[in-house]
């Protein structure tokens, strides 16, 4: 069975340790797919990029193996992106686009 399917505008959360002490942060998903849409806003893929809370930019690093988007898995509920010093992990995604592995 699949999770839901990440877009511009989804959050994920994390943390930061590029900072005098450990952030948690909010990453919210910024670039996306712009050929392939989930409920109207671009799909987030490996080659997405997210805005964290504390300013950094995060990197999408797993998605699913076998869903692309504009030949980039597709980024999900669940997977993870990179921080300096931290990571995030996508906790909101499309209400009603699922994709598995």
């Amino acid at each position: 069975m699949g999770v839901p399917v990440g877009r511009i505008g989804d959050i994920g959360v994390g943390t930061c340790s590029a900072h005098d002490s450990t952030k948690s942060v909010v990453v919210t998903i910024a670039t996306g797919a712009t050929t392939v849409f989930t409920n109207n806003l671009g799909t987030a893929t490996l080659v997405s990029v997210g805005l964290s809370s504390c300013g950094h930019v995060a990197s999408v690093i797993t998605t699913s193996a076998t869903v692309l988007a504009e030949n980039a898995g597709v980024h999900r509920v669940g997977d993870t992106g990179q921080l300096p010093g931290g990571t995030y992990t996508l906790s909101q995604g499309s209400p009603n686009v699922l994709a598995g592995d």
